[in-house]
């Protein structure tokens, strides 16, 4: 038979064992901080491509940021961009304000382009030159939704097998159709009162 003693120490052994292991564990784990964490290189990020068709090319300029930062990119305003081709040819692109620059640009298949970025504080970036190649025309365009999202698929084909690679852009449009009808709508921030046509 054990001595109430005996049991006390058995009890209080079993409680303080994993206290103090959870304690000492606890006690040797530290938070690392990475220097690239902490410190920002402040890279130039170019985002966009020359687009030769009748539509307008938009190039964003941002600077990078920190990896525990929450905020976007930091715009580069101010920058000189401009398009040259190997012809010497020179088209400037027009800031339209916050990084976004932009500019409608007449490109020919058969010569090459580059883009060439002047900082305001002196820096220079030129890519490299590369030919202009004039996007396939779309075969089909389908989309399947499932419980969680949307995926949308483009199909197109290159008889002359020159473009390997694809980039495609969309915007989000939305469309609701509301149970009720209403004799009123919502036009630029404000109320407006319409007017309800009954059938005879």
């Amino acid at each position: 038979m054990k001595k109430k003693g005996h049991l006390i120490r058995g009890f209080l052994h079993k409680i303080y064992l994993p206290l103090f292991i959870l304690v000492m564990a606890a006690g040797c784990r530290q938070s690392y901080n990475p220097p690239s964490i902490k410190n920002n290189p402040n890279f130039l990020v170019v985002d966009g491509f020359l687009n030769g068709n009748p539509d307008s090319t938009f190039i964003t300029l941002t600077r990078t940021r920190n990896l525990i930062d929450s905020v976007p990119g930091i715009p580069e305003s101010g920058a000189s961009l401009t398009v040259e081709g190997d012809d010497y040819s020179s088209v400037p692109v027009k800031e339209l304000g916050n990084g976004v620059y932009s500019s409608i640009l007449s490109l020919h298949t058969f010569q090459k382009y580059r883009l060439n970025i002047k900082t305001t504080d002196g820096q220079e970036y030129v890519s490299d030159f590369v030919p202009f190649k004039q996007t396939p025309a779309i075969d089909s365009v389908s989309w399947k939704e499932d419980s969680t999202d949307v995926s949308i698929f483009v199909n197109t084909h290159d008889p002359q097998n020159n473009t390997r690679f694809y980039r495609w852009e969309y915007e989000e449009t939305w469309q609701y159709h509301t149970y009720l009808r209403t004799n009123s709508d919502y036009i630029n921030g404000q109320v407006v009162k319409g007017i309800l046509f009954s059938g005879i």
